[in-house]
């Protein structure tokens, strides 16, 4: 009958001491829910819970199946890792909007998308142009053959004023083609 009771007792107290638990990811718990936890030794139990009170668990980490706090650049290392993961969010998020704007059909979605006709018809009109000039260098094999072709070309855009951008905006707004 004694010996049915020690091994009993020393089964329950083999298994009882063992309360605490620091899993890889820094975690600590006061029973193994997860099967790769380790036990923390009762000497090391205060040390462990003090740790896990007083140090946020994103600068924690495990050591030889024990917590320690991280150093300051291990630390820095985490926050600068969460400002890069925040800044990535933020980024997204605001692409999101500004290509949402772009499709509205509210008067700031046409109002960009007039504007952004207007730039692309001169940006196109630069284009036809510089493909003349380059049709005229190819078709002609002296440079006085040359600046012939080239002046023959169409009258060059002037510059363009803010007045003369504005009603071309206007323009197009009216014109339905931003809609």
């Amino acid at each position: 009958m004694h010996l049915k009771l020690l091994i009993l007792f020393l089964l329950i107290s083999s298994t009882s001491y063992a309360e605490d638990f620091v899993c890889p990811d820094s975690s600590y718990l006061k029973s193994a829910s997860q099967s790769n936890c380790s036990a923390v030794p009762d000497n090391l139990v205060p040390s462990q819970r003090d740790i896990a009170d007083k140090v946020p668990q994103k600068y924690r980490k495990v050591v030889s199946n024990l917590l320690e706090e991280m150093t300051q650049a291990e630390k820095d290392a985490v926050d600068a890792q969460e400002i890069s993961t925040a800044a990535a969010v933020l980024l997204s998020t605001s692409r999101a909007g500004a290509k949402d704007s772009v499709d509205q059909l509210s008067s700031e979605g046409v109002r960009l998308r007039a504007a952004l006709l207007v730039i692309l018809d001169r940006f196109n009109l630069v284009t036809e142009r510089i493909d003349a000039i380059e049709n005229c260098i190819e078709a002609n094999s002296t440079v006085a053959n040359i600046r012939t072709c080239v002046s023959n070309l169409a009258p060059v855009l002037g510059q363009a004023t803010a007045t003369q951008m504005k009603n071309a905006i206007k323009t197009k707004i009216d014109g339905g083609l931003a809609d």
